[in-house]
């Protein structure tokens, strides 16, 4: 049985319940119907080139040792006594924050390019299908705006997650904790997803291509919709599908950049001036940039990848 006597087979639907209706109703009144206390976040601990996000930043915490408990306390005498300022908490440290070397990212590309493709699952091939509908011309910084508007979507449908789960946990602080740090790592794909569409979009800006209505304004919002419904949906369901449809999504987004930089090889010749090197990372030329952008794209695949094989629910003990 379940929670409060409802069959284990029930807690799906009345997780979608609770997520279907979060945006009209208050947590209090949805705390009220549904108690789903079986959301079980997980921590990712990185494998091969990615990173461990279990602990990205330390929110004070010290050591139960006699020196550092001695140290700890002198500090807060001083700083109570002189009315100094406590440290600020340290940072969360992203990890799409270093970029990689010119030869580094040539030789990424390249192991892209030599990797076959494999058989993507049937709902990536209706967005693949729908994408090269919407844009016949192919890979375009237009097709890559439409992308990356798409791309951020998954990631704030599993934060939301991480937000109810948040809500019906959060007297148990050793979960919470683990719940936050996997909200920290949906915001930080986020960030960097939304910053490769604010410099899609200025490429855009800087050519005067002239953004037809519905194909570049209308219907990518509507399928964004579509997207993070299907995307939280398949969660609720079986959790695998969500992260390996947004595996499937991000390999292909990251192939596509690896050819699109090989089918112009004027952009390693093209110089990088934009608005946001200083947000992304200061890569001298175009081609420089649009790899790196690749490699972003693999680490979200990988990311996904890694939460398949640690299990789709979220777990106490694991993170």
């Amino acid at each position: 049985m379940g929670v409060r006597g409802f069959p284990h087979c029930l807690e799906p639907a009345k997780t979608f319940l609770y997520v279907a209706t979060a945006p009209v109703c208050s947590q209090r009144l949805q705390g009220s119907w549904l108690r789903i206390r079986d959301l079980r976040p997980y921590v990712l601990l990185g494998s091969g080139n990615t990173v461990d996000f279990k602990r990205n930043y330390n929110r004070g915490n010290v050591l139960a040792t006699d020196s550092t408990s001695k140290k700890v306390s002198t500090r807060n005498k001083a700083q109570e006594s002189h009315g100094i300022r406590p440290n600020p908490p340290e940072a969360y440290v992203s990890c799409f924050s270093i970029p990689l070397s010119p030869t580094e990212l040539r030789e990424s590309q390249q192991r892209y390019l030599a990797t076959p493709e494999y058989k993507y699952g049937l709902m990536a091939r209706l967005l693949f299908w729908t994408a090269s509908k919407v844009f016949p011309q192919g890979r375009s910084f237009e097709f890559f705006a439409f992308v990356e508007l798409v791309a951020r979507v998954p990631y704030m449908a599993w934060e939301h997650v991480g937000h109810i789960a948040q809500t019906q946990n959060h007297r148990d602080h050793s979960f919470d904790r683990k719940i936050q740090d996997r909200v920290l790592l949906a915001r930080d794909e986020q960030d960097n997803e939304l910053w490769h569409l604010l410099i899609m979009e200025e490429f855009l800006d800087k050519s005067g291509y002239r953004r037809r209505w519905f194909f570049d304004r209308a219907f990518p919002q509507l399928l964004s919709v579509i997207y993070y419904h299907l995307s939280w949906l398949l969660y609720v369901i079986k959790p695998q599908w969500s992260y390996q449809l947004n595996s499937d999504f991000e390999d292909h987004a990251m192939r596509q950049y690896a050819l699109f930089v090989e089918e112009n090889p004027e952009f390693d010749a093209t110089s990088w001036e934009s608005a946001y090197r200083g947000d992304y990372g200061f890569h001298v030329t175009v081609g420089d940039m649009l790899r790196q952008v690749a490699v972003d794209e693999e680490q979200h695949k990988d990311h996904s990848e890694d939460y398949i094989r640690r299990g789709a629910r979220f777990s106490r003990t694991t993170g």
